[in-house]
């Protein structure tokens, strides 16, 4: 089953949507609790549904690829 992977406490922060990761530091997450964790880093993303925005587009990303948030 995928799930959001997402990585904390580095320069650049990394987020995905896959079944796995290879990262060793990153926690996987469920869409809202990766939302919240968005919104909690970056309070801008309470505006507008942009969280939602950008889970979306990290799900739709065909080749699963870290995306910094």
């Amino acid at each position: 089953m995928k799930q959001f992977y997402m990585t904390f406490g580095r320069e650049r922060n990394l987020i995905r949507f896959s079944e796995t990761s290879d990262l060793k530091d990153s926690k996987p997450f469920s869409y809202e609790e990766a939302k919240e964790n968005l919104i909690k880093s970056n309070p801008a993303y309470a505006e507008f549904d942009k969280a939602e925005k950008f889970l979306n587009g990290v799900k739709a990303n065909p080749f699963n690829d870290w995306i910094q948030y």
